[in-house]
């Protein structure tokens, strides 16, 4: 009788081990498919690093600015080396700052930042995180250059133009908020009449579309955010304490822009609508008289999910708040409210 036990016993270990080491060379082979696969990928990954430097070199050379920072943040965005980016990072600052302008309103300095025509999709991919239904990924041709303020709109300059300051956190350097759309306009239009300013021909000072705001907040990039590191380029409910920081305080993306995610909201010139599924050109929501509008980037209130390039709030022309501000730009004639 234990003989037998034994014999049995002796088989269901023999058993136990066939099974244990059938399931070891399974894990081993899938451990070295998977690795396979990771180093194959990236060594395709790396290979393409070359391939869109040479890209992007070559739109520069041919004045496709906007091409050329696309490609570039590609690079970057596959593990691209400072030593490989560097150089032409440079150069594409240098091309853009030849073209930036500055001008002086009320005794005010303002700078302005070269923002190049050119084609980027709009919107989030649906694997970014949070994404949001009303952000459907299309493309959008910017068929004219503009420029953008490289800071939002601070207290003085406002205070200098509009002779009053309702801000809720007031300091000079701090971006004007308790700023609603019918004020921002008002603000834009007071420049336009001043016979003192000479802007370009063709172009005039409004708030920018919804489409250049996040051409020029990506800056070519495709990622959620237009920096590496959330804290060097937003100020949100994670670092803000809970106001406003003097506006250039934080690091600017590619094309100069400072803040473009976090301190304040930053109201667009579009109605809210929801986005087509197609490519676009230029494209400007008109609405109707009382419609809502467009306002972009996140706050020092919100968190890092509202500040993406590809966030989108709205409300009423009229709603004011202590997180809501607006970027001076200077837009094509041809691109207007009716």
């Amino acid at each position: 009788m234990c003989n037998t036990q034994k014999t049995c016993d002796e088989k269901c270990h023999c058993k136990c081990l066939c099974w244990l080491k059938a399931v070891i060379c399974l894990a081993i082979v899938i451990g070295v498919a998977v690795a396979a696969y990771v180093i194959g990928r990236n060594i395709q990954r790396k290979a393409q690093i070359p391939v869109l430097l040479a890209a992007a070199e070559t739109d520069l050379d041919a004045g496709k600015l906007y091409s050329a920072m696309s490609n570039l943040s590609s690079a970057c965005s596959l593990g691209a080396l400072p030593e490989q980016t560097d150089g032409l990072k440079n150069k594409i600052k240098e091309a853009l700052s030849s073209k930036a302008l500055s001008f002086v309103i009320a005794g005010q300095a303002i700078q302005m930042c070269y923002c190049p025509e050119g084609t980027f999709l709009m919107g989030s991919d649906k694997k970014e995180k949070v994404r949001q239904d009303d952000e459907v990924l299309h493309e959008v041709t910017i068929t004219k250059p503009y420029w953008l303020g490289a800071c939002e709109i601070n207290q003085a300059i406002w205070n200098a133009v509009m002779g009053t300051n309702n801000s809720h956190f007031k300091s000079d350097e701090n971006p004007v908020e308790e700023i609603n759309w019918d004020q921002a306009k008002e603000f834009c239009e007071k420049l336009n009449a001043d016979a003192n300013i000479v802007r370009p021909e063709g172009y005039r000072f409004s708030l920018p579309t919804e489409a250049q705001w996040e051409m020029a907040c990506r800056a070519g990039s495709a990622a959620a955010y237009s920096g590496a590191l959330l804290d060097d380029i937003c100020w949100f409910a994670g670092n803000g304490e809970y106001k406003t920081h003097p506006v250039g305080s934080k690091a600017p993306n590619l094309l100069g822009l400072h803040d473009m995610h976090g301190n304040v909201w930053e109201w667009c010139l579009d109605a809210y609508d929801e986005y087509p599924d197609t490519a676009v050109t230029d494209p400007l929501v008109q609405g109707e008289l009382n419609a809502k509008r467009v306002y972009r980037g996140g706050s020092w209130g919100y968190e890092a999910d509202s500040c993406r390039s590809a966030s989108r709030a709205k409300n009423h022309t009229r709603n004011i708040n202590h997180d809501l501000g607006f970027r001076l730009a200077l837009i094509p004639d041809d691109i207007s409210l009716k």
